[in-house]
């Protein structure tokens, strides 16, 4: 009994060893970072370098709307609002490894004047982005005000970076989008196509689309 317990003793020392081992090699901090204030709030950001502990953009005066890192955390998307310029509008921020971010005044056309006929899914404010696998596109749910956006469902968009234009995908209540491939986005949407109330019952149902890449 006691080389039994012994051996058991041995082999959980084993396994701590090696967890102690490996966990801060997968735990260290991602190489790209981004500092930036809480959504809402302005101040200043930069994209910084933990390896080299160099700071690779910033940006000024920005108060953040919404940000997504790509996958592999080689790409970073930001959409923010100058807080001293804030009447000139939104502005969308891309950053690829190795490259001065690019920034762009505006949401890509048809966004900013895309307008619902009855204001509850328009591009007021952004639920969410996520960045294709290939880093070449993004998706973003958006949603208007008047109780829209306490919901989390959305309309869905679909980013072409290189073109910078935009196409409506799903004009309905979208509640998540994820790529399938670099051609290919899933999503989950809700019936009726009115906003859902808290506390309100309705169905979910999950699609496809594809996509077309030169758009």
């Amino acid at each position: 009994m006691y080389h039994r317990r012994y051996n058991i003793l041995q082999v959980l020392i084993s396994i701590l060893a090696v967890w102690f081992v490996i966990s801060p090699a997968q735990a260290r901090t991602a190489r790209y970072v981004a500092r930036l204030p809480e959504v809402g709030e302005a101040g200043a950001i930069r994209g910084y370098d933990t390896h080299t502990h160099r700071t690779l953009w910033s940006l000024r005066n920005a108060m953040v709307l919404s940000s997504a890192w790509s996958h592999d955390r080689h790409c970073f998307a930001l959409v923010w609002l100058d807080d001293i310029h804030w009447k000139n509008g939104r502005r969308l921020t891309i950053w690829y490894t190795g490259h001065m971010p690019r920034t762009y005044v505006g949401l890509p056309d048809p966004m900013e004047q895309y307008q619902d006929k009855n204001s509850t899914f328009n591009t007021d404010y952004i639920i969410d982005i996520v960045w294709s696998p290939d880093n070449r596109a993004l998706l973003m749910r958006t949603t208007g005000s008047g109780g829209a956006y306490s919901t989390g469902f959305g309309i869905l968009w679909y980013i072409n970076i290189y073109r910078y234009r935009a196409r409506l995908l799903v004009k309905r209540c979208v509640a998540g989008a994820e790529w399938v491939s670099p051609t290919k986005v899933a999503y989950t949407f809700v019936i009726p196509g009115g906003v859902p109330r808290p506390g309100y019952m309705f169905e979910e149902h999950d699609r496809t689309i594809r996509i077309n890449p030169q758009y």
